[in-house]
Order: structure tokens, then C-alpha cells, then sequence
């Protein structure tokens, strides 16, 4: 899998997430937004360093840290993005991320109807907390580094990000229709759709499904619907027919280009219209004969003056 940087975590997040540490070393995640508690939420954890007995520190009861992490220091000057370079991870879209180290320790919870997650039985250590899946209509959270014992190097966790929306998704429907007397009701219409980042499932009404990002090509026909889900929202979005303007028919559109609302259906219509069949045939015979014509009159006016 690809790595891409972790930026792609901050984009437009609206939620408050709080992770504490208890003394039993366990961690316990507090999920919630400005609706309510967070359900369905998947996160894993990540052991990225122990935590021993320093035992060369004259002070008493001292700690350290071994970084599991070849190369890399763990204390409280290591940045998020350093670690994460440690990870082969894939994101598939602002709401869920595939993430993968087969060398580290890991964990796996959802939260539940109040919004918690729990992780108990934890060594004593430092973790990485990664949200892999987002609940519906939200976005992923950053990722946080908590440490057990919680007052360890000062690196305890305690992150509020508080955004005006919760729900930050809507739906797309995209429908081809033909109007005229002379339309070919089965002509494929390519359609060339630009989204925000990521990758979004779609079906059409012809029963197609897939997978779409931005700048992808899809077929459809006349009456044929294309439905893209969990779409980010407060994004743009466009839509640009490939054979627009072609064969004797006039492409209109409603809303060619427009910003995605939250939990709403975002509406697209392509319009063609052509009322006669245009004319593809060859015209060079009827210009030659014109011309025929035209010099054989011509001759018939000399010839009769020059009789007369």
C-alpha cells in the first residue's frame, strides 16, 4: 500500500474526542460531537515504545522510554508525521483509512452507543491511537499519542476540536434525459465527474456498482441514474458530458457545478435535445453538379451572343 501524508487526517474534522489513560493501564475513548454521542467508530492502538525503569537516574522511581520504532526517538518533541512514516498506510477517503505495521503490538475497538471505546490490559507504554473508520457522515480524527503510565513525560491526551457541523456527507444523483423527435434512446453518454478527495462507492440504475474517484469517466443512458454516496460535504463538485454539444444535439445541464450539503441528496441533470437528424452525408456531389450547372449556362449564354 501507499503511504500519503498524515494532513490528510486534519481536513475538516467536527467532533470532540476525549482519550484518557487510567492507572490500570488501560485506555478508555469518550467520543462525542456537538449532536451527541459517536457510535460505530472503529480505532486501533498501536504499542510505539516501552516504557522501563531507568535505573542509571539517581531519581527516584525514574522512567524511559525504548522506541519500538527503529531510528526514532519517542519523547515529546516526536511529531506525528514521524511516526506515521513508520506505518504503510492507505486512505481511502476522509472516512476511513487502511493502516498496517506488522512489526507493532496493535489493538482494535468501536465505540459503542454512548460513544466509548475501551482498551484494557495494556502494557505499560506509549501508543499510537489511529481512528481506521469513521461513524457515518463524519470524517476522521487525528491521530493521538497517549502514554500509560498517563503522566509519563508529560505525554497524557487529553484533545478537544470542536467544528461548527457534526455531519459532513450527502449523496449525489446524476440522471441522463433525452428530449426531441429524432433522439437514440440507446446512446451511451459518457459523464466525467469531479469530487473531493477520495474514493466513493456508486451504482447506476442499470444495475452497475463500483468504486469512483475524482476525474473518473461513467457510462450511462437515457432515463439512467448515477447515485454516488457519502459524498464530502461543503466541497464542490462537477459533472462534464464528453460528447456534449455533438450530433446534432444541444447539451444543457442543472447544476453543472455545485457544493455538496450535508445529509442532503445533491441533484444533477444532463439534458440533450435534437428535433431533426443532422446531416452527415457527403455534399461534395451536389457542390460539383452546382458548378456543372452553373458553366453550362454560362456556355449557352456565349454560344447564343456570339450566333447572334
Amino acid at each position: 500500500m501507499k503511504r500519503i501524508f498524515s494532513f490528510l487526517f486534519v481536513l475538516l474534522f467536527c467532533f470532540i474526542i476525549n482519550v484518557k489513560a487510567d492507572s490500570n493501564y488501560g485506555i478508555i475513548i469518550d467520543y462525542y460531537d456537538d449532536e451527541g454521542k459517536i457510535a460505530g467508530a472503529d480505532f486501533r492502538v498501536f504499542k510505539i515504545a516501552e516504557i522501563v525503569n531507568d535505573y542509571e537516574n539517581d531519581e527516584y522511581n525514574a522512567l524511559k522510554t525504548i522506541s519500538l520504532l527503529d531510528g526514532l526517538t519517542i519523547d515529546n518533541s516526536t511529531k506525528i508525521d514521524d511516526i506515521l512514516a513508520y506505518f504503510d498506510y492507505e486512505v481511502l477517503s476522509e472516512s476511513r483509512i487502511i493502516i498496517e505495521n506488522d512489526e507493532l503490538i496493535s489493538f482494535q475497538a468501536t465505540t459503542d452507543k454512548e460513544g466509548k471505546a475501551y482498551f484494557y490490559g495494556l502494557d505499560r507504554g506509549i501508543y499510537l491511537v489511529i481512528e481506521q473508520k469513521a461513524s457515518d457522515d463524519h470524517l476522521l480524527s487525528l491521530p493521538a499519542i497517549i502514554s500509560l503510565p498517563y503522566t509519563f513525560n508529560d505525554l497524557s491526551y487529553d484533545h478537544k476540536v470542536i467544528e461548527p457541523k457534526s455531519i459532513l456527507a450527502g449523496d449525489i444523483s446524476i440522471t441522463k434525459k433525452l428530449y426531441g423527435n429524432n433522439v437514440d434512446e440507446n446512446k451511451s453518454w459518457h459523464i466525467k465527474i469531479d469530487l473531493p478527495l477520495g474514493k466513493y462507492a456508486y451504482s447506476i440504475s442499470n444495475g452497475q456498482k463500483g468504486y469512483i474517484e475524482s476525474g473518473d469517466i461513467l457510462a450511462i443512458k437515457a432515463n439512467e441514474v448515477i447515485s454516488i454516496d457519502n459524498v464530502l460535504a461543503n466541497y464542490e463538485y462537477t459533472i462534464e458530458e464528453i460528447e456534449a454539444n455533438t450530433d446534432g444535439y444541444r447539451t444543457f445541464y442543472e447544476n453543472k457545478q455545485a457544493t455538496i450539503k450535508a445529509k442532503s441528496l445533491n441533484n444533477s441533470v444532463i439534458y440533450n435535445e435534437r428535433y431533426h437528424i443532422p446531416n452527415t452525408k457527403d455534399d461534395s456531389n451536389d457542390f460539383n453538379s452546382y458548378w456543372l450547372i452553373m458553366i453550362l449556362i454560362v456556355i449557352m449564354l456565349v454560344y447564343k451572343k456570339v450566333k447572334q
